[in-house]
């Protein structure tokens, strides 16, 4: 199974270079990679990331036969808190299957 990818950036434009990369041999024949594999939110002052990310694995779950058995993600101080506590119970996972990294402090 592919894994799924959730890139969040501030610009909507900065997603493309995403779709341009060369991917490796089974992914590479995977012809719905990008389009479902590969999602994007866009982070404003008025984001809620983690809302914005349960509710796309939500949707994810609907549409495709998804079994998360790792995540690693890399967020903004505030948001990993709680993203945290809603991955581990949503997707039953333990601390050892999270990699959850602080990536900046919001000033």
């Amino acid at each position: 199974m592919p894994p799924l990818i959730i890139a969040i950036t501030n610009d909507p434009e900065d997603i493309r270079y995403l779709h341009t990369l060369t991917l490796n041999h089974q992914l590479r024949h995977n012809a719905h990679f990008l389009q479902d594999n590969l999602c994007h939110l866009i982070n404003t002052p008025t984001t809620d990331i983690t809302e914005q990310i349960m509710a796309l694995l939500n949707t994810q779950f609907a549409k495709l036969p998804l079994k998360i058995d790792k995540v690693w993600t890399a967020q903004e101080a505030a948001d990993i808190k709680a993203l945290r506590q809603q991955l581990k119970s949503t997707l039953g996972l333990s601390s050892q299957d999270m990699v959850i990294k602080v990536y900046w402090r919001a000033q």
